[in-house]
């Protein structure tokens, strides 16, 4: 099963697969991509569904194994068999699903999704469903808002937590 996937492309190397998070796209690599293309040749996707990659065709089961799938299609259609993955969140997990499967050479793993528990499962859930609604309701006051920094830790407090709890651990 292959996708059409959105890719940014540098460098001369071994191959290294970057793989954003939820909710991001290829650029959230910029800062460290000059670095890594010194080295390697590194193609920085957009998940299916995410930035300028379309969505999975319709019927495509939503969730890790479909998307594992779909980025193992993308690397057989660029002939890579196991190149090096590194992925953050959600990126991270298929990292490591990639691996599982034979197909990278290396994995690094960047706070992967997926090892929470039954009642921390049901609180992201919640969460992201509740912070979804919240943003469509607010949307057409989204401009008044953000410009203040009472508005932006309301709109954005959530994420902003999140990375600098990502960032403390």
């Amino acid at each position: 099963m292959s996708a059409a996937i959105n890719y940014h492309r540098a460098g001369s190397g071994e191959p290294l697969l970057l793989i954003h998070g939820l909710g991001s796209r290829w650029q959230m690599w910029n800062p460290v991509l000059p670095m890594l293309a010194a080295q390697r040749e590194v193609i920085a996707i957009d998940l299916p569904g995410f930035g300028e990659s379309p969505m999975p065709v319709p019927g495509t089961r939503a969730g890790v194994a479909s998307l594992t799938r779909l980025v193992t299609g993308f690397l057989d259609d660029l002939g890579l068999d196991r190149p090096h993955v590194a992925g953050n969140s959600l990126g991270g997990r298929l990292a490591l699903e990639l691996a599982k499967a034979g197909r990278a050479r290396s994995a690094t793993a960047l706070s992967p999704a997926g090892f929470d528990n039954d009642r921390e499962a049901v609180f992201q859930r919640l969460s992201l469903t509740a912070s979804v609604r919240a943003v469509r309701l607010l949307a057409p006051a989204a401009p008044l808002l953000v410009a203040t920094a009472a508005g932006r830790t309301l709109l954005l407090g959530q994420a902003r937590q999140r990375l600098v709890d990502s960032m403390l651990a």
